[in-house]
């Protein structure tokens, strides 16, 4: 992991709602303060140590299944740039993508 790369993480577990700041998440983590600016300025290597520790205190972030669907979902909004998609086709793609079965519409039998 570089600088760049945890400094989108952090920005991720904000986005994402598991930290309110960086203070947060050297609570969480168990890092000083100053470790955690150091590494963002690019000062202090990012160790193996380092980044397991950040996995094993938010765990699943690092998963295949989450990198697949980050570049998944970034594919889609491509596509949906490029064909201007309504959200309901949008909507489908990410369904079938994943799996999931169509409900078919019933009729109302009066």
């Amino acid at each position: 992991m570089d600088n760049q790369t945890l400094i989108k993480t952090l920005e991720d577990l904000k986005n994402a709602g598991f930290i309110y700041n960086d203070s947060d998440f050297c609570r969480k983590t168990g890092m000083a303060k100053s470790f955690l600016s150091e590494m963002k300025m690019g000062r202090r290597p990012i160790t193996e140590q380092t980044v397991q520790r950040i996995r094993e205190t938010f765990p699943g972030l690092f998963t295949p299944k989450v990198v697949e669907f980050e570049s998944d979902v970034a594919h889609l909004l491509r596509i949906v740039e490029d064909h201007d998609i309504r959200f309901h086709e949008l909507a489908h793609r990410i369904l079938d993508g994943m799996g999931v079965p169509r409900v078919k519409k019933e009729s109302a039998v009066s």
